[in-house]
């Protein structure tokens, strides 16, 4: 049986993009070797160094990578569940 896919869910994608953030700065930060702080949830996304240099931005490293990775992952958390449940709704499941 061939079903065609879904498309991509795009509140679900805002929704998983906010968890990551929020998750952020609610879960603790990882120290490391030398000072830095490493900030990210599955996967550390933001580097802090610890030596201050002319400007805030100079001392920050955002790896983007990591952080569409980790809204990648929260989106499927969030999405699976919720096509599981639809298709066992269609199968009249009352669960």
């Amino acid at each position: 049986m061939n079903r065609k896919p879904k498309p991509i869910d795009w509140r679900a994608v805002n929704l998983s993009a906010w968890l990551v953030v929020i998750l952020a700065y609610v879960y603790p930060f990882r120290a490391v070797e030398n000072g830095w702080i490493e900030v990210g949830f599955p996967f550390s996304f933001l580097t802090i160094y610890n030596h201050w240099q002319t400007n805030l931005l100079a001392s920050l490293s955002l790896n983007p990578l990591s952080l569409f990775l980790n809204i990648v992952i929260v989106y499927l958390l969030i999405s699976v569940p919720r096509s599981l449940r639809g298709r066992s709704k269609e199968k009249g499941d009352p669960s």
